[in-house]
């Protein structure tokens, strides 16, 4: 399933309707009452500039979020920045500005894709971290995607050293393992090279390297190693389409 990538990509007019990070079932909706939103000193000071317009403000924002499932009602607290965006009406000569948000941090942050229940620990532990830095920083959160890939590959008991011809054992890098893991699946395995690369790009290269599209790049291609590895999806309904074409549609649910 593609990701909704508008709900990830920053600023938001209004907070979007993510996932409950807790059951996953419901989504988040603003607290009546909870929006806090304080100017920055330097910013009030920079009213005194003849300059000065609105799209100088600096705000910080705090806010609760609560799941509408009535059977969860997890909450969830928001906070980062606001900017301060040119939003005229040029046909009836109005003058507007429109306030948009800038998260940097979810606690506890609502997931980018759905996590299998069946997922091992270590894998979502490591997406979940990947989860809650995203916004402020996005390549700290394609390490993070890198490390879930060594879980991954723990998880499918991937050897992690060899040994070499002069008797010495070495560790194997994440590279090398991903390819012995293509022996086994290597469609995953393709997917999560690429995972690798942009988590490569995250850990060494500068500040601004990588994008959120880049990030959320890798989200999409590790959903796709998870559904390859523990989901099987198309495996699953390659043979309900068999058992449906052999019985001509008359098979019956035993539900």
């Amino acid at each position: 399933m593609a990701l909704k990538r508008q709900l990830w990509k920053p600023p938001f007019a209004d907070f979007p309707s993510w996932s409950c990070p807790a059951c996953e079932f419901g989504t988040l909706a603003l607290m009546e009452g909870s929006l806090t939103i304080v100017e920055t000193g330097r910013s009030e000071e920079s009213k005194r500039h003849d300059a000065w317009e609105p799209t100088w403000k600096d705000e910080r924002f705090i806010a609760m979020l609560v799941c509408n499932n009535v059977n969860c009602k997890e909450s969830v607290a928001a906070c980062g920045r606001t900017r301060h965006v040119d939003d005229h009406d040029y046909e009836r000569q109005e003058l507007n500005w429109a306030r948009l948000f800038q998260p940097t941090f979810l606690a506890e942050a609502p997931p980018v894709f759905p996590i299998p229940e069946h997922c091992p620990h270590e894998i979502k532990r490591e997406l979940m971290q990947a989860f809650s830095v995203m916004w402020s920083d996005v390549g700290l959160s394609a390490n993070r995607l890198r490390s879930a890939i060594e879980a991954l590959l723990d998880q499918q008991k991937i050897q992690k050293t060899t040994v070499q011809s002069s008797g010495r054992r070495v560790r194997l890098t994440l590279h090398r393992r991903i390819g012995v893991f293509r022996n086994k699946n290597a469609d995953a395995a393709r997917s999560l090279e690429a995972v690798k690369w942009l988590g490569n790009v995250g850990s060494h290269a500068s500040l601004d390297a990588l994008t959120i599209d880049d990030l959320l790049d890798g989200f999409e291609l590790f959903e796709h190693a998870i559904d390859r590895v523990y989901i099987r999806r198309e495996e699953q309904l390659r043979k309900l389409a068999k058992v449906i074409n052999k019985q001509k549609g008359k098979r019956r649910h035993s539900r």
